[in-house]
C-alpha cells in the first residue's frame, strides 16, 4: 500500500508502535514501571515533526491507563489514533492495523532502542523517496 497521503495531502509514513517494553519501561501489562524506555519521547517527537504519522497499537483493551501515562509524559499528542487505522486506510476487520513500520518488543531479536528506530526510519529509501528531511 505505501505511505499514505494525510490531512496536509503529503505522502507520509504510518508507524504502529507498541507500548509495553517500547514506550514505557515496563514490559508486561503487571508491571508498575511507568517510566519511559532512553530517549523515547525525543524520538517519537522527531518522527511526529518530519511527518511520521502515529499509532498506537497494543494488545490492551482499557487504554485509559496507557493514555493518563502518555498525558503525563506529554506524548500523547503526537498519537493520531489508539489500535486503529488512520482515517484513510480502509483495511480488514482485523487486530492488526495498517502501518509501514511496527515497532514492537517481540521482533526477531527483540526492541533495538529509539535510536536505533530513528536511524532505520529515517535512513530508508522510502522515507528518502518522498524528500521527507
Amino acid at each position: 500500500m505505501g505511505f499514505v497521503k494525510g490531512y496536509d495531502g503529503k505522502k507520509r509514513p504510518i508507524l504502529a508502535i507498541d507500548y509495553d517494553g517500547v514506550i514505557r519501561q515496563g514490559k508486561r501489562f503487571l508491571s508498575t514501571n511507568e517510566r519511559l524506555m532512553p530517549h523515547c519521547k525525543w524520538v517519537i517527537k522527531k518522527l511526529f515533526e518530519k511527518g511520521c504519522r502515529l499509532i498506537l497499537w497494543c494488545g490492551r483493551r482499557d487504554l485509559m491507563p496507557v493514555k493518563e501515562n502518555l498525558l503525563r509524559h506529554d506524548i500523547l499528542q503526537y498519537f493520531e489514533e489508539f489500535n486503529e487505522n488512520v482515517a484513510e486506510i480502509r483495511w480488514w476487520k482485523t487486530r492488526k492495523v495498517y502501518a509501514d513500520y511496527y515497532i514492537d518488543d517481540l521482533n526477531l531479536g527483540g526492541f533495538p532502542g529509539w535510536i536505533k528506530v530513528y536511524g532505520v526510519v529515517i535512513q530508508d529509501k522510502y522515507f528518502k523517496k518522498w524528500g521527507i528531511k
